[in-house]
This record gives structure tokens, sequence and C-alpha cells, in this order.
């Protein structure tokens, strides 16, 4: 993990060993999340939490996600918590402040184990937990931890075929962009309507990794 400034030059490199920079982040880091403490989060194969005030550097330890890794963070409504999303499929809930944790089996849509069950991405709003996961669209109620998932190819229509939902972004309006690996999608949840942007529609390519409005 390195921090660089505007010029792109790198100024800081973090380890947790910072005399023989041995043990660093890596080799893979799927995603990066500031909390409200400013301590900095970063999922890979490995959970860690940086203080951005102090350096310090510690790993977080949730063996049943080795070596799976975690895919996404998001923060919840409490400070202290963070939802994480297991390469095994799993969503997990930490409390940060007593390190204690559980787990939510099969988030990911009850995928079976001969499918790719990994976690692409995740949303918090006000009332809901949403989960990108490879041609799925699930929603966690957290009032009832009811969860309900659609499915981006329904029988009625070709859809999207896609392999990962990679981004997941709220319109404004209630309503949720995703980007997948073949293409834009927008989807209403009031009324169940779905919405698809491809290249036949000018996408430069297929894949959308980020959604910026």
């Amino acid at each position: 993990l390195n921090r660089v400034n505007a010029s792109l030059e790198v100024v800081e490199r973090y380890c947790a060993n910072p005399d023989t920079k041995d043990i660093c982040i890596g080799p893979v880091i799927w995603d990066l999340h500031l909390d409200a403490q400013e301590v900095l989060w970063v999922a890979g194969y490995e959970l860690w939490s940086l203080d951005t005030g102090s350096g310090h550097l510690e790993l977080y330890e949730i063996p049943e996600a080795s070596p799976f890794g975690f895919t996404f963070i998001e923060g919840g409504s409490d400070g202290d918590l963070l939802w994480l999303a297991g390469g095994n499929g799993v969503l997990y809930e930490l409390d940060t402040s007593s390190g204690d944790y559980r787990a939510h089996p099969r988030a990911a849509g009850q995928t079976p184990a001969s499918e790719d069950a990994r976690i692409d991405s995740l949303l918090r709003t006000p009332d809901s937990l949403w989960l990108g996961a490879r041609n799925r669209l699930c929603s966690l109620q957290l009032d009832q931890e009811d969860l309900q998932c659609l499915s981006l190819d329904p029988p009625e229509g070709p859809g999207l075929r896609s392999q990962g939902t990679w981004v997941l972004h709220p319109d404004g309006q209630g309503g949720l962009w995703l980007g997948t690996s073949v293409g834009l999608a927008h989807f209403e949840p009031q009324t169940g309507g779905w919405r698809h942007l491809t290249t036949a529609e000018g996408l430069p390519g297929s894949a959308v990794y980020s959604i910026l409005e």
C-alpha cells in the first residue's frame, strides 16, 4: 500500500514492519474504505487497518475467510461497524471496536458450489445493504435480515450474462446503477424495472468498473 502526492510520487510505503519492509499489504488490494475515525481499511487476501495519523498498521483475522480474502468494504450506520464482502460468498459484519464479527452465509444468493460465489460489490442505503454478485443483485433488509436476490438474466429475456457486478451506485432518486462485465444497468426497486446500456448504445467498452456522477 502506497501513499502518493499530487505528482503521483510515492511518499510513503506502508508495511507492518517499517524497519525491514518485509510484511507489506498485498499482493492484491481490492478495495479501500476510510471510516469516520480516519482509519483506512484495506481489503485484499487479508483485512488490514491503517491509522492514517500514526501510520500504525494492523491485521484483522477472520479465519474462515482465508484464503479467499475480501473483495469489498462498506461502512455501517454505526461508525464502529463494517460490512465485508468475502471472496467465499459470505457477508461479514465486523465490530471494529471489539473485533467481534458474524457471518451471513451465502449472501451472494445461495450460489451453488459449482459457480463463482464471490461478492463483487456492496452499497449501503438507509434501509438496505445491496450486494452485487456476478449476474445477481441482492438486498439485505437491515431491520429484518431478510435477503432477496434478483437475477440480471430474467427468464423472459436474454439478460446481461454478466460475469461480475463490479460497482453499485445510487442514482439519487431511489434507483441503482450497476457496473457489470458486459455494460451498465439501471434498476428501479419501486417498479422492478431494468434498463441496460452496452456498447450497442455507445459505451466505449463492455466492462464498467466505476461510476461517478
